[in-house]
């Protein structure tokens, strides 16, 4: 607010210059025809009854006071009235960059409120985008293995199979073949390996704060661990996590793509 303060104060001394320069015209045309006045008067009376110089000088003397009270008059009339015209002057400029500076701030934070907010969707999108493109590529992660042991072992034609229409031995060779062929594929990317190592059938101890993930309990559970039981069953879990990348846009749920001879 400092160059408004010297603005104001400029405003001031221009505004008072000028006062002055138009008071002091108006005081001189008031003494010019004055002065006329008086001369006129003066003609008038000297020509009509002859009066003495004694009366003029009197006369002369009055317009004199005259005068000096009329200067008085317009010097503080032009003084009064500068002071007031700056301090109109100067409560307006005030106000007017007050509400300048509150439109300025409104105006900022309007814009300020705007690009947040296109921030903010911009970056919902950005999520929103980013979780389908998880979405999606966990889908496909997920079948990955079942495609992979359809491709070697032929997994999903054997399940999908009608065995009620072969014997046993028929049985017996082709599960023999899915087996081996899925075998490889297990071991080649996960490598199973036993939750525990103990032979189902043997008394195994469940050690407190073991993982309800990996041990499943049934029977008579009751208290807290430690807790014995029977191994019905070891477990399995992945000795290593080695699944190849998932590639391509095609749709997600394909687990073997058809396939067409041309002929």
């Amino acid at each position: 607010m400092e160059w408004l303060d010297r603005h104001i104060r400029r405003s001031f001394w221009w505004i008072l210059l000028w006062m002055t320069v138009f008071c002091t015209a108006f005081y001189l045309t008031v003494i010019w025809k004055t002065a006329e006045l008086v001369d006129h008067i003066n003609d008038q009376l000297v020509a009509t009854r002859g009066l003495e110089i004694n009366f003029l000088q009197n006369l002369m003397e009055l317009m004199q006071d005259f005068r000096l009270y009329l200067s008085a008059a317009l010097l503080l009339m032009v003084f009064l009235f500068a002071v007031l015209l700056w301090g109109i002057l100067r409560g307006s400029l005030r106000k007017g960059v007050l509400q300048g500076k509150q439109t300025g701030q409104v105006v900022t934070n309007k814009k300020s409120a705007a690009k947040a907010v296109a921030k903010s969707t911009e970056e919902k999108e950005r999520l929103a985008a980013a979780q389908r493109e998880k979405a999606l590529e966990d889908q496909k992660r997920s079948l990955l293995l079942f495609s992979m042991l359809q491709r070697e072992g032929r997994l999903m034609d054997f399940f999908s199979e009608d065995l009620a229409q072969y014997d046993d031995a028929q049985i017996g060779a082709a599960v023999r073949g899915v087996q081996d062929a899925c075998k490889k594929i297990v071991e080649k990317h996960l490598k199973p390996r036993a939750v525990m190592d103990a032979a189902e059938g043997d008394t195994v101890t469940v050690p407190p704060g073991f993982d309800p993930a990996a041990v499943k309990l049934s029977g008579r559970v009751t208290g807290d661990p430690p807790f014995e039981g029977v191994l019905r069953h070891h477990g399995w879990k992945a000795g290593k996590f080695d699944l190849p990348t998932v590639s391509g846009a095609g749709d997600p749920r394909i687990i073997s793509p058809a396939e067409v001879e041309i002929l």
